[in-house]
């Protein structure tokens, strides 16, 4: 018998679904998920999308602040990226938790896929923001679908670290990112939400985790080149 009364998955990011299960680490989590369910052990789950600290922090979904760069993949020009990345900052992520797990009786939150959204900016609100921190338009590569699912095929295959990020910026331009979260979404109370003003144009994202060279030179070169 166990004694734990609420297990709460670490996803800090999304429902992905048997087309994430490609992806290793998220075919653990959902492994996981999947034991813990069939222990009847209750269990939460917190959705966040992406952090704004890596769709914006770093180049992995085709936004380079830095150079002024921005690559569309299919719709992302006017689909939604959901970020508490796809994208949630950790501030707002900490605000979250601390408001669910410590005003709530676990039997009011057991059991429930719960989603935070902070922003959710298209490509094209992304690429306005660029253009008045800039004082120009940013340069914008597109990449169809079938070539970026192409690139992650090949990538996953290749074992490519970063063959992941071509199936969120997949996703991101199918608009399967948003549908991806729950409908049960949590706002913090009294909690400001950051904008694109105060992440771009401002320049307050936070900084992404420091990533190995050859990823670096993989997001910010590779994965910015025409798809032929």
């Amino acid at each position: 018998m166990t004694s734990v009364k609420l297990f709460v998955a670490s996803d800090l990011s999304l429902q992905y679904g048997e087309k994430g299960n490609r992806i290793a680490i998220l075919k653990a989590k959902d492994d996981l998920q999947r034991a813990i369910r069939a222990t009847g052990i209750p269990m939460t789950r917190v959705l966040t999308g992406n952090f704004a600290e890596f769709t914006l922090g770093c180049c992995g979904m085709g936004i380079d602040l830095t150079r002024n760069r921005l690559v569309h993949t299919a719709n992302s020009t006017n689909e939604k990226a959901n970020m508490a990345y796809v994208h949630s900052t950790r501030e707002y992520v900490g605000a979250a938790y601390l408001s669910i797990f410590t005003a709530n009786d676990i039997s009011e939150i057991q059991n429930r896929t719960i989603s935070l959204t902070e922003l959710a900016p298209t490509g094209n609100e992304i690429a306005a923001a660029m253009k008045q921190k800039h004082g120009k338009e940013p340069e914008i590569i597109v990449h169809s679908l079938e070539k970026v699912q192409a690139a992650f095929d090949e990538s996953l295959k290749a074992g490519v670290p970063a063959a992941a990020a071509w199936f969120y910026r997949k996703i991101w331009g199918t608009g399967e990112l948003m549908a991806m979260l729950s409908s049960d979404v949590w706002d913090v109370p009294g909690y400001r939400k950051a904008t694109l003003d105060d992440l771009i144009v401002s320049g307050k994202v936070g900084k992404y985790r420091d990533l190995p060279d050859f990823v670096v030179t993989y997001v910010e070169d590779t994965m910015f080149q025409a798809l032929s």
